[in-house]
């Protein structure tokens, strides 16, 4: 998600995905093998984490040109991977907004 400028340059608000497990009092959800592939991921288990929203001024840290998706129009121009499943997208919504209200979300200011 993306927000209002700094500087002329706009606001990113991003979830992480990791392969570190998440401990018993971080919000996290398994990221499907299928969907995993799909998005060019490797092979071993990652989750998204629904906890902790990376706030930036984009482009920011951490990010890799899209370059590997073949057919992307914009490869090579962006650092997205690829579209989340509607059905998906949406559990990773209701679940970082439930999060949210109870307080558990944290914003992780990054910078390069």
């Amino acid at each position: 998600m993306a927000d209002a400028t700094a500087g002329g340059q706009p606001i990113a608000y991003l979830l992480g995905i990791s392969h570190s497990p998440p401990r018993a009092d971080e919000l996290a959800l398994p990221v499907p093998p299928k969907l995993a592939h799909r998005l060019g991921l490797d092979r071993e288990p990652a989750w998204i984490y629904l906890d902790q929203i990376n706030v930036f001024v984009w482009p920011g840290p951490d990010l890799r040109p899209g370059s590997h998706i073949s057919g992307h129009p914009a490869a090579g121009e962006t650092c997205v991977i690829g579209p989340l499943p509607d059905d998906w997208f949406a559990m990773v919504q209701r679940q970082v907004l439930e999060g949210y209200r109870n307080r558990r979300v944290k914003l992780i200011k990054r910078s390069e």
